[in-house]
């Protein structure tokens, strides 16, 4: 049990990194990039033309890829995301961004074609033994990147200026405005970050599932009903909620068969909000009237 427990801990590390994109997101401009998934497979597919056909070093080919999905995040917010987002009510962001992700997809189809494209892991496939637990090395970087992931965010959020700009903007829009902070900048940075941790999780999960056209659709899904369970506005709720969701999805495949592993996070999402609509680590909102 152990051993599939920690297995699932590292798919669960995936879904933490892109579900923390959805948060940022949300506290910031109370707007979700539903082609969070799509920037996860443009992250893998650049990832695999720069370090495994055009022969770049790892860490060049990682840090340009991350560098270039967060400018895509940021061009998407400011053409998808911003002009529709206008107003108490509106909701036209959710459509834009998910007519993106199906150009996106489709973009991917064009240029790389629907075949799964290999990524070899650069640590090998020995397996390394911690205790009574055996894991690929892969998924140990996995699961220690998500640890440098929310150090540094952590980091970010509390010393920089613009960390603090952030949590100024999530605290009170208004406020932060007021106070000379220029929303529409922290708004771009918000999707900036979310992208360049999709960008980063697709290169981190492409050795271990394959790169294709295809491979942010269920992702996507997952990462959002992580989002979801952990509290949108609370990190630390997504991080523990990735965790414990690959963990459980990791026992629910091996236990009661791998085709109840997809229909769990969709299950698990309406029990969780039945009693939790703000998550299970979220804050209700008193409102005085």
């Amino acid at each position: 049990m152990l051993q599939v427990m920690a297995s699932g801990m590292a798919s669960g590390s995936i879904y933490a990194l892109v579900a923390l994109g959805f948060s940022i997101t949300w506290v910031t401009t109370q707007t979700l990039n539903f082609a969070q998934g799509e920037l996860v497979m443009l992250g893998a597919m650049l990832g695999v033309t720069l370090y495994v056909t055009w022969g770049w070093p790892l860490l060049v080919a990682g840090a340009v890829t991350v560098a270039l999905v967060a400018a895509a995040g940021v061009v998407l917010q400011r053409l998808a995301v911003a002009p529709f987002a206008k107003g108490e009510t509106a909701i036209g962001w959710i459509l834009s961004t998910v007519a993106v992700s199906i150009a996106l997809r489709n973009l991917a189809e064009l240029i790389w074609g629907r075949e799964a494209l290999a990524f070899p892991s650069p640590l090998g496939d020995r397996l390394v033994a911690l205790g009574p637990v055996r894991l690929a090395p892969q998924q140990l970087l996995i699961l220690a990147s998500l640890v440098v992931v929310v150090a540094g965010l952590s980091a970010f959020l509390s010393r920089s200026v613009w960390g603090k700009a952030l949590v100024a903007v999530a605290e009170n829009r208004t406020a932060a405005a007021l106070a000379g902070i220029p929303p529409a900048a922290v708004a771009a940075l918000a999707f900036g970050i979310s992208a360049a941790l999709a960008g980063m999780a697709g290169l981190l999960v492409a050795p271990v599932t394959f790169a294709s056209a295809t491979m942010g659709l269920s992702l996507v899904v997952k990462s959002f009903a992580v989002a979801v369970i952990g509290g949108l506005a609370s990190l630390r709720g997504v991080v523990i909620a990735g965790l414990a969701f690959g963990a459980v999805e990791a026992m629910v495949a091996r236990y009661l068969g791998p085709e109840f592993r997809d229909i769990f996070g969709l299950l698990l999402i309406v029990a969780v909000l039945a009693v939790r609509p703000t998550g299970l680590f979220g804050h209700r909102e008193v409102v005085k009237v």
